[in-house]
């Protein structure tokens, strides 16, 4: 009597980062759009509409003055103020109307806005912005910091003069001026450009100056030196973008790049700086085509500090977050699966917001928004997850009895269930007419070429068998109606495979939380 082989239950990784290896052959795990929690994959924070700043223009900032309780947002070539009850008031207009501003706030109620042609100074007290004549020839102000009652200039001017960055102070009311010793400073490792000026976070007096391929550390010593450079050591890293410049309260990230060297991201607590993309991630850098459009914010969500960056150029329209709980990167998009919009994030009014690449309106981001809302539609979130290979190690072939995965179901209010008042086109129901008939797993059975336009949350699922070269037709597995909380699903018979690699598609309107799997196998 033959004896049937016994099954073997193996792992699937369901919760996990996107790995990039350095060909997709290697590790082609990716993650859209969800992170890790508690060793838990959920999803990571949705975009809501607040209120139209204008339709004029995109967003290029915004800024929370702690000390006056606004925003001050900059879109096309007009500044506005915001209050807490989302009010919107213009209170003057740049010299520009397109590209990233950098804003920051003295203690004179002055707040400088940066803007790569002119430093402008706001007022909140007057309510007035003042283009300042900063009376230094060849000046491209990039990036201006505020730093121990200083705001700190830096300088894209790619002459001679470049090398420099400014320190100015209070003048009036309207107006700063150059600091008249110390006012001057250079970034002299090596030919560079002293882009911009920045806070070392928790460090007190010590400053990083970045160039394009150098950065240095200052210390503000007072006297006629005013700043002095640490000349003991220096950070062999410039920056692509000052725009991916983004400070938190202990460490500053940034697109990283010097003469030898494709574009990396790098961190820095102070000290030497430590390389965050791996590999592959370093490989995919290395293939951005345009670089110098992209930009960065730090963002906590639920006790998680994510760094994340985007590549807005038509050629390149992408979104990498890197967790700094878990160490590992994930890839966000729109309803579209191009780049999260969402630029320069402020935490105000208890909540936190941010303006767009795409648009001029003010959004609310939160992992509770679990969905991408606009003034004009809602757009369901494409949260995807491509799972490691799983192969046998005698490279034998095995095939695939049973996958099961745990997930919350129950939970999606927006669930419209299939009754007499909703009725579906294709769907095989009893001869009352009343229930559908389902497959073992409560799966509906449907007519063929039909259709169903009733909201049903479900995961589709699709495999490899080519390590990842195409993929099966999607077979979707409708999710469970409110209340009914079973915790997993089951998929049967994948077939016979030397390697198989599992795609998941999450579609819900509530918030997605799914565990790790295990696939039955046998020889």
């Amino acid at each position: 009597m033959t004896k049937t082989p016994r099954a073997e239950q193996v792992p699937v990784n369901i919760v996990g980062s996107s790995k990039f290896g350095r060909y997709s052959k290697i590790n082609d795990e990716k993650t859209f759009n969800m992170f890790i929690s508690d060793g838990w994959l959920v999803n990571y924070a949705g975009y809501k509409y607040i209120n139209q700043i204008s339709s004029a223009g995109v967003g290029r900032g915004i800024f929370h003055s702690i000390r006056g309780n606004f925003l001050l947002a900059v879109v096309g070539a007009t500044v506005f103020r915001i209050d807490t009850s989302f009010n919107i008031l213009p209170v003057g207009s740049l010299a520009t109307g397109s590209g990233e501003v950098i804003i920051d706030e003295n203690l004179n109620q002055q707040i400088a806005i940066a803007d790569g042609t002119n430093i402008y100074i706001y007022n909140w007290s007057l309510n007035t912005l003042t283009t300042q004549a900063l009376g230094i020839s060849g000046i491209q102000p990039d990036y201006v910091t505020y730093h121990n009652t200083y705001f700190l200039i830096g300088n894209s001017d790619s002459t001679a003069n470049g090398a420099k960055w400014y320190v100015f102070e209070y003048a009036t009311e309207t107006t700063i001026s150059q600091v008249t010793i110390g006012g001057e400073q250079a970034l002299e490792n090596k030919p560079d450009t002293a882009l911009a000026a920045v806070r070392l976070p928790g460090k007190g007096n010590n400053i990083i100056v970045f160039g394009k391929t150098v950065a240095a550390i200052f210390t503000q010593v007072g006297g006629q030196l005013l700043y002095q450079r640490h000349s003991s050591s220096n950070i062999d890293y410039g920056v692509v973008s000052v725009n991916t410049i983004a400070t938190s309260d202990e460490m500053v990230c940034w697109l990283s790049q010097n003469e030898n060297n494709a574009p990396v991201i790098m961190v820095s607590t102070g000290g030497v700086p430590q390389r965050l993309s791996t590999d592959g991630i370093d490989y995919l850098l290395g293939q951005i085509n345009v670089p110098e459009d992209s930009t960065a914010f730090f963002y906590r969500q639920d006790g998680h500090l994510f760094y994340q960056i985007t590549f807005f150029n038509s050629q390149d329209n992408k979104t990498l977050t890197y967790d700094f709980n878990t160490e590992g990167f994930f890839i966000l998009t729109d309803e579209k699966q191009d780049y999260y919009p969402i630029r320069q994030i402020v935490y105000f009014n208890n909540r936190i917001y941010g303006i767009s690449l795409n648009d001029g309106n003010l959004y609310e981001i939160s992992s509770n928004v679990t969905q991408y809302i606009y003034n004009d539609r809602t757009e369901d979130i494409p949260r995807m997850r491509f799972c490691k290979a799983i192969r046998k190690n005698d490279s034998s072939r095995f095939i695939s009895n049973l996958f099961t995965m745990w997930i919350e179901q129950g939970e999606d209010e927006e669930y419209v269930e299939l009754n007499l008042q909703n009725p579906c086109n294709g769907y095989l129901i009893n001869e009352p007419g009343i229930a559908t008939i389902v497959t073992e797993d409560d799966i509906p059975l449907q007519a063929q070429g039909e259709s169903c336009l009733l909201y049903t949350p479900h995961v589709d699922v699709r495999f490899s068998k080519n390590g990842g070269q195409s993929f099966s037709n999607i077979k979707a597995f409708p999710l469970n109606t409110v209340g009914k909380f079973r915790n997993q699903f089951r998929v049967r018979e994948l077939g016979q495979a030397n390697e198989i690699i599992i795609q998941l598609n999450f579609w819900t309107r509530s918030r997605t939380v799914a565990g790790n799997g295990v696939i039955e196998v046998r020889q």
